[in-house]
């Protein structure tokens, strides 16, 4: 009788102490979809900084002083569920077929997309990203396009599912940028 309710006390400790998963999502555009009419569009890449290029969810405690969530979880690695949903977001601004879906081959007449987040911190007075990214096209003579910008969301971010919701905003904020990128480019 106690192996059988150590054991079942066991598994209810286990049971109530797994991880939850969050996933980063499209965030639908502000105004209508962008008339780009310019080359098909990917996002190659998205790189996070080391300290939040986990599984497990960080949030800032103070200046320079991270938590590591062991409960709180990405579906993926952050780079790739952050690729996934910039992508959602171009495919929700752009005209149909302007956007290609991130794991398909890339046209020859495409562009790419790497965006390297510097900075991402989310705390009780909102959340800040800091971006850069470099259009490329896959033809050799032509220029690479750059672009950065500094992305604020407001609102308190304290917890797991309201750091996945301010990220997700601010990576809806930096697709916009990046359509107005091209577009300002196009015209």
């Amino acid at each position: 009788m106690t192996a059988w309710r150590s054991t079942s006390i066991g598994i209810a400790a286990a049971l109530l102490s797994a991880p939850l998963i969050y996933t980063l999502y499209a965030v639908p555009p502000a105004s209508t979809i962008t008339p780009y009419a310019g080359p098909p569009i990917r996002i190659d890449s998205v790189h996070m900084p080391p300290a939040l290029d986990r599984i497990e969810v960080v949030s800032d405690i103070a200046p320079g002083e991270l938590k590591v969530s062991d409960l709180d979880h990405w579906s993926a690695p952050l780079p790739h569920v952050a690729k996934q949903a910039l992508s959602a977001d171009l495919v929700a601004r752009l005209p149909p077929g302007r956007a290609i879906f991130p794991h398909l081959a890339k046209p020859e007449d495409a562009l790419g997309v790497a965006v390297d987040i510097l900075n991402f911190r989310a705390d009780t007075k909102g959340a800040d990203l800091e971006a850069s990214w470099i259009i490329t096209s896959t033809n050799l003579g032509t220029a690479s396009r750059r672009g950065s910008g500094r992305f604020r969301s407001g609102g308190s971010v304290a917890g797991a599912i309201a750091t996945a919701q301010a990220l997700s905003a601010l990576l809806a904020q930096v697709a916009d940028q990046i359509v107005a990128d091209l577009e300002h480019e196009a015209n």
